[in-house]
């Protein structure tokens, strides 16, 4: 028998901070880091849910089984197929520009939602695009100008705080492997910066001040490594309505 234990170790009026234990038995199988919302007296899409004991039961579906959600990058053809077949349904491909100010262009093998299957009978997801939010980078920033109408995928590093504004500048222009901000209007280097935690959020669509207990680059590992909430969100709300 699966067994969950969430330890909460630290919470304040932002967030709650913890640790999430899964056994087999009495064996630990999995171990990570939890951030969750702040208790604020379990109020839906902004507090954390109460400390108890629960009992959580996979949700099995008579037409899709047991529900699954596989995001990958863009992908050579070999490994695509690979992937396709491994999980037995070809993804759908969504970018998450269309629910924010961020170019992450993603692959998502999923059972959840519309379908159709070609002559050999294989799936192939069929879930329709988000509707365009068309929010520009410029529309996300706390503060300053950005000659881009969209940021680059965030990574992990992306909020990293980098004092060679030089370097920052030629990467910029050069690769495009970075994103920066002007603070002034004329572009100058010596107004650049790197995105703060607000705007990593809001590129990532999760709630503001989420990662407020975190410095940058912290903020920066769980964002860059983490989902668009949005996109998620938009996959997911499939899940009842063709069950």
């Amino acid at each position: 028998m699966y067994k969950a234990v969430l330890i909460r170790n630290e919470e304040n009026e932002n967030q709650t901070l913890g640790s999430l234990f899964l056994f087999f038995g009495f064996d630990l199988i999995y171990q990570c880091c939890t951030l969750e919302l702040p208790n604020k007296n379990n109020q839906r899409n902004i507090s954390r849910i109460p400390s108890k004991r629960y009992t959580v039961k996979p949700r099995h579906s008579k037409k899709y089984g047991k529900h699954y959600i596989l995001e990958n990058v863009i992908m050579p053809d070999a490994d695509y197929e690979y992937l396709s077949r491994l999980m037995e349904t070809y993804p759908v491909r969504i970018n998450s520009s269309k629910v924010s100010a961020q170019l992450r262009d993603r692959l998502y093998w999923t059972n959840i939602g519309e379908e159709y299957r070609d002559l050999f009978n294989f799936r192939y997801s069929n879930i329709p695009q988000p509707i365009d939010k068309q929010q520009s980078l410029q529309d996300i920033l706390t503060s300053g100008y950005t000659d881009k109408q969209k940021s680059r995928c965030l990574l992990t590093n992306t909020g990293a705080v980098r004092t060679n504004k030089e370097s920052l500048l030629h990467r910029y222009k050069t690769t495009g492997m970075i994103t920066i901000v002007f603070e002034k209007e004329d572009l100058s280097m010596e107004s650049i910066r790197t995105f703060n935690k607000i705007e990593m959020e809001r590129l990532q669509t999760v709630p503001e001040n989420y990662t407020k207990i975190l410095d940058v680059n912290k903020a920066s590992d769980v964002l860059g490594d983490g989902w668009t909430v949005d996109v998620i969100c938009h996959i997911l709300s499939k899940l009842f309505y063709f069950d």
